[in-house]
């Protein structure tokens, strides 16, 4: 149940499992609802579910409470974190009213200052990763899941995108020793996700998609589509288009965050990692789920 699908090996993301694409568009929802009950059975550990307010965080949110309905879970069995930065130029409106809409479930609102402290205790971090994402939202989330080094937090981070290639955050959370579980990150998970025309084979956007503000992310739901989390749950659909790390902080010490990060990512002379190419154990990048399936005899 817990297998993987991949390794990281010489700087490569290597299948070790054959792509395979599903017609089952509403799939997701109960396997992913198996794996929470499935984790907790199997740890002893206090377990967290981060909520930020987006798809992926919402989406493991809407599985935990349906559990609970169904009497597999209690509300005790995972607690809910959702971290506020600050300073706040505004309250996250999107984050609180889905919450108080769809979820019954009890949120640990927690407060984080973005200061000077902040700032250089995540730099510091970042320095023990073996492997770095070079996206600022990623790496702040995992310190501030390091703060709870007594607790494990479970994410549900895509690893694959269309064209096949392979997010940097997905990795990470698997090669770095630190306090998450990443569920996309089991080949059950990921199979039960990768639909049919609609995920690995998805048509790329156009090369003249532009920027609708600076606090979307525009490009986003193309490169991993979400079609299959809405299908299971159709109220997922109020949350586009994705809200951008610290949109809601006030504008000065957003532009300060972003500078102060650009800036460690261009002196401090680390290796950052962007999206990759997949390989095969034999070193031929993939280029088609038939590819896969040809080499390991599926």
């Amino acid at each position: 149940m817990f297998e993987s699908y991949f390794e990281y090996k010489n700087d490569q993301f290597i299948l070790t499992k054959p792509l395979v694409e599903t017609e089952n568009v509403y799939g997701v929802g109960a396997v992913v609802q198996d794996y929470l009950v499935k984790i907790r059975k199997t740890r002893s550990g206090e377990l967290v579910i981060p909520y930020s307010g987006g798809i992926d965080s919402s989406f493991l949110l809407l599985c935990y409470q349906d559990c609970i309905n169904q009497g597999r879970l209690s509300e005790d069995d995972y607690e809910i974190i959702s971290f506020d930065f600050l300073p706040e130029e505004r309250p996250d409106k999107i984050k609180y009213w889905f919450a108080d809409t769809y979820l019954d479930l009890k949120i640990n609102y927690t407060p984080i200052t973005l200061d000077e402290t902040y700032f250089k205790s995540l730099f510091k971090f970042v320095h023990t990763l073996k492997f770095k994402p070079y996206q600022f939202g990623v790496n702040s989330q995992v310190y501030s899941f390091s703060l709870y080094p007594n607790k494990t937090f479970i994410m549900f981070d895509v690893v694959n995108v269309i064209n096949y290639k392979v997010f940097p955050a997905g990795i990470s959370h698997v090669v770095n020793d630190y306090n998450v579980i990443n569920l996309f990150s089991y080949y059950n998970v990921a199979l039960s996700y990768w639909i049919k025309n609609g995920y690995l084979t998805f048509a790329p956007p156009p090369k003249d998609v532009y920027e609708i503000s600076s606090n979307i992310s525009t490009l986003s739901y193309f490169n991993k589509p979400y079609f299959s989390l809405v299908f299971c749950y159709p109220q997922l659909y109020s949350l586009y288009p994705k809200r951008l790390t610290l949109s809601n902080i006030k504008m000065e010490t957003q532009a300060l965050g972003y500078k102060l990060w650009d800036d460690f990512k261009d002196q401090s002379g680390l290796r950052f990692e962007y999206p990759a190419c997949m390989y095969l154990p034999n070193g031929d990048r993939v280029t088609s789920i038939e590819q896969t399936q040809e080499y390991f005899n599926v």
